[in-house]
């Protein structure tokens, strides 16, 4: 593993521990916050659920590489997870 593996997932095992802890503060009557918080515990548990992810951001930088695009991602919540480890 290189240091920018390391690192990542450093990042990565940070973000699934606040999301453990935010799941774990809420009430009862926050059941729709831990519904959607579920699914980055999906993320992070089922590998074919996460392949199943990535796989639209991973078909559209191989058609952009194959292409000779310049890219540039722009993400935010679960999409960061997403494109990181993309």
């Amino acid at each position: 593993m290189g240091r920018g593996e390391a690192a990542g997932d450093f990042f990565k095992d940070r973000g699934m521990d606040l999301v453990n802890l935010l799941t774990n503060a809420l009430t009862i009557k926050d059941n729709v916050m831990k519904m959607y918080l579920r699914e980055t515990e999906l993320y992070d548990e089922d590998q074919y659920i996460a392949d199943k992810m990535r796989e639209p951001l991973e078909d559209a930088l191989r058609k952009a590489w194959d292409d000779g695009c310049d890219v540039a991602i722009l993400s935010h919540s679960m999409g960061t997870f997403i494109s990181y480890d993309v």
